[in-house]
């Protein structure tokens, strides 16, 4: 039997793939490793901006999460500043994350998607070079699917990606784009604050964040990342600098585990011939604070949208399939380009910098609510500033922060405007610029 789509990896993209296809009309099958019951039981934030609810059109059921916060205060490392940023637009939704893969999952199944659970997939099928399906190991025994379409949703594994004769598609990410991460459901006894908390810290966190996000009245998601390329422990950085946490003593634990994440752009395209990419698996997390289930959905729902067009007229080679990339750079991409340049600026500051530069409000909590809506950095440093700022030896600062946010401006401009399949060698050598300069 031929599938229109298969998808590969029942996470958020790829349910939402599944479900969004099978409304179209495509005969979709859903393969996930886990057993039915332990879809959607994952290590991670637990944390869901509104916004891309919103953008979904999608209303969770009461069931799916504990409550919703109004925003976040981010403290400096010496925890002199704090940051309160609130915006109703961007709500942190605190999921149940069982029971909100379930949801994900019935949404497939019940728009008409078929699952195989407990199936691993173990390389693409590959005709002249296209994909034309997945070869694995299920719960008969060896199996092979073939479909139209292949959609890797399989998150950092990229269980089909890795098997591509693309050199752009197959390679992994670089350590230094990934975050090692470890975090604990914790039941406590002091009610938790009402926003969600973010400690930076280059020293305690090299290159990430500590969090603790409010989960009810009674428990927090508490955890951190950090570069992986560093040779250190988050569970061990987490013993030895978070459970000492006055919120945390005598809390009980719920569930810990930790994980992989890809922080960084978007990739340079996600499509080939017969194949598709969405999720973790195509690295669409926000470089900033690691959250990729929003993006993860989005990029499902666009993915199904192009793969319908282009069976509807029967070609799927990659230039049939390339609009997806430019859907996909409009509704996020572009933004999380420009912020992985933020990224990268921050992991190179030091927590002196960043105590100075928060302290002085070089950059003020509405420039971080504005970048992580829209992807710009948006300063107001006068001339008067920037020779008070030499005076006392932090001009370096100043003008990497203004560089910085010149080259976000540049980069996110440059995804806005994502190429025909035709034109994408110009389009590339303009980004490797841009990104030579950081």
């Amino acid at each position: 039997m031929q599938y229109d789509l298969i998808v590969v990896g029942a996470g958020c993209a790829g349910c939402m793939s599944a479900s969004t296809a099978s409304k179209l009309g495509l005969k979709t099958l859903l393969l996930d490793r886990k057993a039915e019951a332990a879809i959607g039981d994952k290590v991670c934030g637990d944390s869901l901006g509104s916004h891309h609810l919103d953008y979904l059109g999608l209303t969770l059921p009461s069931e799916c999460f504990y409550a919703t916060s109004p925003g976040s205060e981010v403290h400096s490392p010496d925890f002199k500043t704090v940051f309160r940023i609130e915006d109703e637009s961007l709500r942190a939704i605190s999921l149940r994350r069982h029971e909100f893969g379930r949801f994900m999952l019935r949404m497939a199944t019940s728009a008409g998607a078929e699952l195989v659970d407990g199936f691993h997939v173990s390389s693409p099928m590959l005709d002249g070079g296209a994909v034309v399906g997945i070869r694995g190991i299920g719960k008969g025994g060896n199996r092979d699917y073939s479909a139209k379409v292949v959609a890797d949703c399989s998150g950092m594994a990229a269980a089909v990606r890795r098997g591509i004769p693309d050199g752009n598609l197959s390679r992994p990410l670089p350590k230094g784009d990934v975050m090692a991460c470890y975090r604990e459901v914790r039941r406590i006894k002091d009610k938790p604050p009402e926003l969600c908390q973010i400690l930076v810290d280059m020293e305690k966190t090299p290159g990430g964040y500590t969090w603790l996000f409010p989960m009810g009245e009674e428990h927090v998601n508490v955890g951190l990342g950090i570069i992986s390329n560093l040779g250190l422990s988050p569970r061990d950085l987490y013993n030895k600098h978070i459970a000492p946490m006055a919120i945390l003593q005598g809390s009980t634990l719920v569930n810990g585990g930790g994980g992989l994440v890809p922080t960084t752009g978007p990739m340079d395209y996600m499509v080939y011939d017969g194949l598709m990419i969405a999720g973790d698996a195509a690295n669409t997390v926000s470089p900033i604070h690691g959250g990729g289930i929003g993006s993860s959905m989005r990029s499902g729902r666009i993915l199904a949208e192009v793969c319908a067009e282009a069976i509807s007229l029967g070609s799927v080679t990659r230039r049939d399939l390339w609009d997806y990339n430019r859907r996909y750079m409009m509704a996020y991409g572009a933004k999380q380009a420009s912020l992985n340049i933020f990224r990268r600026f921050l992991q190179s500051s030091t927590n002196e910098e960043l105590n100075f530069g928060m302290a002085h409000g070089i950059v003020k909590p509405e420039d971080i609510l504005f970048a992580s809506k829209f992807g710009d950095l948006k300063l107001s440093i006068t001339d008067k500033a920037t020779r008070a700022f030499r005076g006392i030896g932090r001009l370096d600062f100043i003008m990497r922060l203004r560089r910085t946010a010149h080259q976000m401006g540049a980069m996110k401009d440059l995804y806005l405007g994502y190429p025909p399949f035709e034109d994408f060698e110009d389009w590339i050598a303009k980004v490797r610029a841009v990104e030579s300069s950081i």
